[in-house]
Formats: C-alpha cells, sequence, structure tokens
C-alpha cells in the first residue's frame, strides 16, 4: 500500500529543508537500520511529503536532514504505518523508550488486539457510572495508539459531553477500517446504553431539585416571604434570613435558580 507523509517544514519561509521517510528492510545486529527512501516532493511554500509503499504496522524511520539544513531544524524518528483516522495510511511515532529494533526483529509493530479491546468495552457496565466514561476514554486512546488512527486524542481534561462527542467521532473513524469493526460496534453499543443512562440521571436530578423549590417557595410564602431567587436560594440553603453582604454561595445557587427555574419568578 501507499503512504504519503506530510511534513510542515521550518516556519522561516524559504529556508532549506529536506524530508525523509521509508520503511526499514533490513537490520543487523550492532548495525544501522536500512531504510528504502520515499520520493521526496518539497512543497512550493515549506516543507513537502514522502510518498513510499510499506504495508500497516511495518517499522518505518522519517526524518529531515540536508547540509543546507540549520541543525534545529534537523530530526530523525522511529515510527510504525498506523491504520489513520481518514481511511489513509500514516506514520505513528513510536511510543518513548520502545526498543525500536525488537520491533523490527518482531516483524513490525503489534497493535492490541481486537478481541481484548471489545472485552474491555463490554465490561464497563460492571463499573460504578461515574467510573464508566473515562475508563471508555482509556481504551479509546489505547486503541487509538495502538492502531495510529490520529496524531493525538487526549482527553482527561475534557468534560463529559466533550468525550462523549469526541467517542462519537471515533468511531466513525473506525468505519473506514473494517479488521476494527468490531471495535466500533461494541463502543457504538455502549455509548448508547451509557448516554441513555446519563439523560435519565440528569433528568431525575432535576425533577428533585425542581421538588426542592417548589418545598422551600411552599414553605416562603407559608411565612409570607416574596419569593426571589435569592431569598429562595438562602432558604434552601438553611438561611431564613438574607442579609449584606450577601455570601457568594447564595448568589451562586441563586444564579442558577434563575436560569433553571425563571417560571418560578415571573420570568425574571
Amino acid at each position: 500500500m501507499q503512504i504519503t507523509h506530510c511534513f510542515a517544514g521550518p516556519a522561516k519561509k524559504g529556508a532549506a529543508f529536506h524530508g525523509w521517510a521509508g520503511p526499514i528492510t533490513e537490520w543487523a545486529e550492532k548495525s544501522a537500520p536500512k531504510v528504502t527512501f520515499g520520493e521526496w516532493k518539497r512543497s512550493p511554500t515549506e516543507g513537502g511529503s514522502v510518498t513510499f509503499e510499506c504495508r500497516p504496522f511495518q517499522l518505518c524511520m522519517y526524518g529531515a536532514n540536508s547540509s543546507k539544513m540549520a541543525v534545529r531544524d534537523k530530526f530523525t524518528y522511529f515510527a510504525f504505518v498506523g491504520l489513520g483516522a481518514d481511511g489513509q495510511l500514516r506514520l505513528q511515532r513510536l511510543p518513548e523508550g520502545t526498543d525500536a529494533r525488537e520491533i523490527f526483529a518482531a516483524g513490525g509493530w503489534t497493535p492490541p488486539s481486537t478481541f481484548e479491546l471489545v472485552g474491555q468495552v463490554t465490561a464497563l457496565v460492571n463499573l460504578d457510572f461515574s467510573q464508566q466514561l473515562d475508563a471508555l476514554i482509556s481504551v479509546v486512546e489505547l486503541c487509538n495508539d495502538g492502531y495510529g488512527l490520529s496524531k493525538s486524542l487526549r482527553l482527561a481534561a475534557a468534560g463529559p459531553s466533550e468525550k462523549l462527542a469526541a467517542v462519537e467521532t471515533f468511531v466513525t473513524c473506525l468505519t473506514n477500517w473494517p479488521q476494527l469493526s468490531e471495535v466500533a460496534q461494541a463502543i457504538s453499543l455502549f455509548l448508547q446504553s451509557h448516554i441513555h443512562e446519563r439523560e435519565g440521571r440528569r433528568a431525575n436530578a432535576a425533577a428533585v431539585r425542581k421538588a426542592a423549590l417548589e418545598q422551600a417557595v411552599s414553605e416562603m410564602r407559608a411565612a409570607r416571604f416574596d419569593v426571589t431567587p435569592i431569598r429562595a436560594a438562602a432558604w434552601m440553603m438553611d438561611l431564613k434570613e438574607v442579609t449584606e453582604p450577601i455570601p457568594h454561595a447564595v448568589k451562586e445557587k441563586a444564579r442558577k435558580l434563575k436560569k433553571e427555574f425563571a417560571d418560578f419568578f415571573g420570568g425574571v
């Protein structure tokens, strides 16, 4: 199969740059690896691309080096041929600390077993609901890195909605490769179940919040208090009297009440 690896090149327009890439065809012990270099095509502006023949998960090298290049722009990396997210092969740099020669001796990169990935996804239902999404992200990242699907997929700091959207996009990427169809199906089925339960939990939580506000409003009216967001928030926090300065926590709760239950306050 054919692969094209693109180089951005140095930022300075017109700076000398020459990239190279290709599969490692020989690597005798205590010797440098032999690479079959692909065809280099320079971009009219900066950088360029190298096109060569290879097979999925084959060990390769890529870099940039020429006599005219600045030392700071030169580099060399080992990589394996990954199944790109767009359905095209791409180079995935080896994880730091990986013994490249061991990969070559083994015949190439070994991706995670699809059977094991499916098993990990299926087992997520046994976790507490609050742990399921982060555990799913870990499996997705393992699959992504192990198959070289995309350059990066780091979602640890993202919110739940962003994580779910990213996983849905990831499943779409998996459909480009038939060998990953079982993993895509397992993740899709889990997502459906997880999102359904998430929506149910959110609806229940909203109902609980509404019942608590209704109770507070009923008590306030019985005590002949005006119903305002600030007073309602304070009442629900067991503060029957509101004094200046109004605590920040009360203001924040009042803001949320106004946003979610405007009808209780005359549409304020």
